[in-house]
């Protein structure tokens, strides 16, 4: 990458036959009030190329913020700014990024409620979701739609139990019609982590009508800053910490320096799996994540002893399910299948691989990346 960044907008768009991963704002390495900046970028995946996009379109710098690629358009959403004074302002802007263009429209509609550390989803490649996350004196308890079709934001309070739902950090992902967010920092004192993984049924004529759902998880897999995505139907979260922290990767509980938890979790059959990956960062702002391909890309955040991070981490992920592969396929083989004793898997690129019995049961898992 261009520079080290962390704590800022990702995800990724497509151009006309290019792909690209797309970076606004963040913190450097400082991880100090004047290291937070307004800088964007983009990677060229098929080129193999940075280039320098233009700064957020205000004088404010940012980090927490969201980004949604919807229709060539790229909605950078919320976030907060650190003054001097260590005093931190929520905000309320809703950017609009143009990909064919390069450039920065004017601003949609401002959110209703200044917010950051939220979650950010989009639902039926029609509307965004913004659900829950921290504003300037603590957590909301509130979902806030956006309908880029008229400019215009929903808010509505309907998070039925404040001290399980609202969350600041939590990260999530839409899957059909059913919201998942998961971990996040609860707003009292010391700023605990959340062991909760909700569920939101969202209503079919009416995406603010959520019937809300919930299940404790274990600590240790309870992620801070991660970033979600789907992975075969399955809401799957890749990084974080098992910790808060502030900007400067400094625990909220007195502990100290917080390190990633460097895991994908992963909720498949009801119940939430983990698996090691050594490359996965935490202070995760959003992930680009490119399903047809099995590509996903991490950029920057923080690794051990919270150094912030100038790597672009590309995960190639591929899925085994009971149908048997297509044997022309030389990207991806299993021989022999079926069978009953030993198999060979044969790929002409590093793959994530997890197998599973037909009930479901994790069998065995492996991560491999290749870096940019």
């Amino acid at each position: 990458m261009p520079e080290s960044v962390s704590n800022k907008a990702v995800c990724g768009g497509v151009f006309g036959s290019n792909r690209y991963v797309y970076l606004f704002g963040g913190i450097d390495t400082s991880k100090a009030y004047a290291g937070i900046h307004s800088k964007c970028w983009r990677y060229d995946i098929e080129a193999d190329l940075w280039e320098l996009l233009p700064n957020l379109p205000d004088s404010t710098h940012r980090i927490a913020a969201s980004a949604n690629y919807l229709n060539g358009i790229i909605y950078i959403v919320g976030g907060y700014e650190v003054l001097p004074s260590g005093n931190e302002i929520s905000l309320n802007f809703a950017h609009r990024f143009d990909c064919e263009s390069n450039q920065f429209l004017s601003n949609a509609a401002p959110l209703p409620k200044a917010i950051d550390d939220h979650v950010h989803c989009l639902w039926r490649d029609s509307v965004l979701l913004i659900t829950t996350g921290w504003s300037n004196t603590g957590n909301m308890a509130l979902v806030q739609m956006y309908n880029p079709t008229t400019d215009h934001w929903t808010a509505q309070n309907q998070i039925w139990n404040f001290s399980r739902y609202s969350s600041f950090g939590a990260s999530g992902i839409i899957v059909g019609d059913t919201l998942f967010y998961l971990g996040g920092a609860a707003s009292n004192f010391g700023f605990p982590i959340q062991p909760i993984l909700r569920k939101g049924a969202i209503g079919k004529d009416n995406p603010l009508d959520i019937i809300w759902s919930d299940m404790d998880i274990d600590l240790g897999m309870t992620p801070y800053r991660s970033g979600a995505i789907s992975i075969d139907g399955g809401p799957t979260w890749i990084g974080g910490s098992n910790n808060t922290y502030n900007y400067d990767g400094v625990a909220h509980d007195g502990a100290g320096g917080v390190d990633p938890s460097a895991k994908i979790l992963q909720y498949m059959n009801h119940n939430l799996s983990a698996s090691e990956c050594s490359t996965a960062s935490m202070d995760l702002r959003g992930l680009a994540w490119f399903p047809e391909h099995g590509e996903l890309y991490v950029a920057g955040g923080m690794l051990e002893n919270q150094q912030i991070s100038d790597q672009l981490f590309r995960l190639t992920i591929g899925s085994l399910s009971a149908k048997s592969p297509d044997p022309n396929n030389d990207t991806f083989q299993v021989f022999p299948n079926p069978t009953s004793g030993a198999c060979v898997f044969q790929s002409s690129h590093l793959v994530d691989l997890t197998i599973y019995t037909l009930s479901g049961a994790e069998i065995e898992h492996y991560c491999a990346v290749s870096k940019k």
